[in-house]
């Protein structure tokens, strides 16, 4: 009977873990310091204007509502951001754990039944994220009282926030069903959620580009409209809010409350069949062994460098026809829509360099394309970045998942083989993405929207920080046991060192230099994504400003220099630690120094091989 035991013991569990009590204190400073932020920014922008009375404590009531309604923006937005990164975190692993751990088929095995199993787990897990959510009702208490709020907007955005919640629960615990490991659960649950929040997107360009001239578009276009009106992001391409957007939200909370009753029933109903061995449409078992899993193409023989095969020349596995035919069908959705993109915005700029050559001439259609890359730039850095810390923070866990960390030890590799070959391969697996960047570079070269030295530089840039962030996410795999930890501190600490550190620092830090912008190596690269008039302009008109940005560039790459010596002079040290072989790292630290003074003597003990 529901909620039944299930719910009270992961309850329990989840309340006395201290993660949690890390991310309810985390988030509460960060909704303070982004309201204390919100009304200093008001002050400040009410002071431009000579009629204000920003200059004095009190606000007139026109300025208290505006500052209401600041509030409420501001809150709705970061709740809305923490519940698109904290439900599928939360959720994705609660069938996933249990099957790593052995205990579901204990579970199975108890009078429970599937539904008392699932929608208890389900629940006990929503609960944390309602609690997030609940933490931001006394800043909208407050905000209501400064008045400019509409209460029709009030609760069509928490109505809409709940049902993304219970939409996003629902597309969680289905793939947490079908998946062996939290880790690779997590990651598929993010992964259709970015499908399902960017869908909106590719579907408007492909509506207004070349797909109108199929047909059979146009006969599912209908169908893919309703995945279309599910998306929050549907209703910002759809103009939604630009004039009646009451029949819009609801119509989205109706089919996500739908969506989510089906994946949850999915769930329920699948989850002893599929621990039992049952068919999952194409797909013979839930096991990463899978009889029926076939690779694309053959691999490489193996070379002289065994850690460096196995890591870097993997094929891509399809363990299921129909996952395969969604990926591909979204590949090759991705690549019409850059290539319709490229077609329109990229031909005009064409033309401008045949006509006039590079640098010369009107820029308006190299401006817009050099727009474009700049987008295209950033959304596709931060991505990298993203899936280069989460394959990097599972380098050296994921071997002790397998049961694979202990054979790896017992073969005749050297530590610093080890490492190289794990952080070697966790840039090989971002590969795609990363050649899909830098042949956005190289058409932006190519078609005269970015010149040739800002191409150098943020290629040299992005190489130094893909080493960077490649190298701490081995070493905090290392450091932890688990996949799922080791994904969270990775990307933690990368939105802190990448950007993060902002909102400590802007606050504190009076002067007007840039040189605070130094770690921000996203921005860095995307305004570094210059035109021929944006350099020759950097090179003959030396300011202030150029000055600045060159002491940000030379600080960014000292830094992450200094910090990336110093990983790959730790890594090694650290594996033989964790390897429990730390005398090692001290008798070959000796061995070497008598090698240094050359004095011909041996060293006074072997090290333990």
């Amino acid at each position: 009977m529901f909620p039944g035991p299930v719910f009270y013991s992961e309850l329990r569990t989840l309340a006395r873990r201290r993660r949690f009590y890390a991310l309810r204190f985390g988030f509460g400073l960060l909704l303070l310091y982004f309201v204390v932020q919100t009304y200093s920014s008001l002050r400040w922008m009410l002071s431009r204007y000579p009629n204000s009375s920003a200059s004095t404590i009190e606000l007139t009531v026109s300025e208290t509502a505006l500052l209401g309604t600041s509030l409420f923006s501001t809150v709705f937005w970061l709740q809305s951001i923490a519940v698109l990164f904290l439900t599928p975190a939360l959720l994705a692993g609660a069938i996933a754990e249990d099957r790593q751990r052995r205990v579901l088929l204990y579970l199975l095995t108890s009078p429970l039944n599937a539904a008392e199993i699932v929608l208890g787990k389900v629940a006990a897990r929503l609960f944390n994220v309602v609690v997030i959510v609940a933490s931001c009702f006394p800043i909208i208490s407050l905000a209501l009282l400064f008045g400019g709020i509409d209460p029709m907007d009030l609760l069509l955005s928490y109505a809409g926030t709940f049902s993304t919640i219970y939409f996003l629960a629902g597309v969680s615990i289905a793939v947490s069903t079908m998946t062996a490991k939290p880790r690779e659960a997590i990651l598929r649950t993010y992964f259709w959620e970015l499908v399902w929040l960017g869908w909106p997107v590719l579907d408007t360009m492909l509506t207004k580009g070349p797909a109108r001239f199929f047909p059979s578009y146009r006969i599912i276009a209908p169908y893919l409209s309703w995945l279309t009106d599910s998306s929050p992001t549907g209703l910002i391409f759809t103009n939604a809010f630009g004039g009646n957007y009451l029949e819009p939200v609801l119509w989205m909370m109706g089919l996500q409350v739908l969506y989510g009753s089906i994946f949850l029933l999915w769930a329920t109903l699948r989850l002893r069949p599929i621990e039992q061995g049952a068919r999952i449409l194409f797909r013979a078992t839930i096991e990463p062994q899978s009889p029926v899993a076939r690779r694309l193409w053959g691999r490489k023989p193996c070379s002289d460098r065994p850690m460096i095969w196995k890591e870097c020349t993997g094929a891509p596995i399809s363990r299921n026809l129909l996952s395969t035919i969604l990926a591909g069908l979204l590949v090759l959705v991705a690549l019409g829509g850059l290539g319709y993109l490229a077609v329109r915005v990229g031909g005009p700029a064409m033309e401008e360099v045949w006509s006039f050559g590079y640098g010369e001439g009107p820029n308006n259609a190299r401006d817009d394309l050099n727009a474009a890359v700049r987008i295209l730039t950033a959304v596709l850095y931060v991505l990298l970045l993203f899936m280069l810390a989460g394959v990097a923070g599972t380098s050296f866990t994921s071997e002790r998942e397998k049961d694979t960390w202990i054979s790896l030890l017992a073969s005749p590799l050297e530590g610093n083989e080890i490492v190289a070959g794990k952080f070697l391969g966790s840039i090989w697996r971002v590969r795609y993405v990363l050649g899909l960047l830098v042949a956005v570079w190289v058409f932006g070269v190519v078609c005269g929207a970015v010149h040739p030295l800002a191409f150098l530089l943020i290629v040299f840039l992005t190489a130094l920080d893909v080493a960077f962030v490649s190298a701490m996410g081995c070493y905090v795999s290392l450091r932890m046991t688990s996949s799922a930890r080791a994904i969270a501190v990775t990307i933690g600490i990368g939105l802190f060192l990448k950007g993060g550190y902002l909102f400590c620092c802007v606050p504190l830090f009076r002067g007007e230099s840039a040189i605070i912008l130094a770690g921000a190596t996203p921005f860095i690269v995307t305004f570094a994504t210059a035109t021929h008039a944006q350099v020759s302009d950097f090179f003959l008109n030396r300011q202030q400003n150029t000055t600045d940005w060159t002491a940000v560039v030379c600080v960014c790459i000292m830094a992450h220099s200094y910090l990336l010596f110093v990983l790959a002079k730790e890594l090694p040290k650290r594996f033989e630690v964790e390897a429990d072989r730390p005398d090692r790292v001290t008798s070959l630290a000796w061995l070497a120094l008598d090698k240094w003074e050359g004095d011909g003597r041996p060293p006074t003990w072997k090290p333990d091989l």
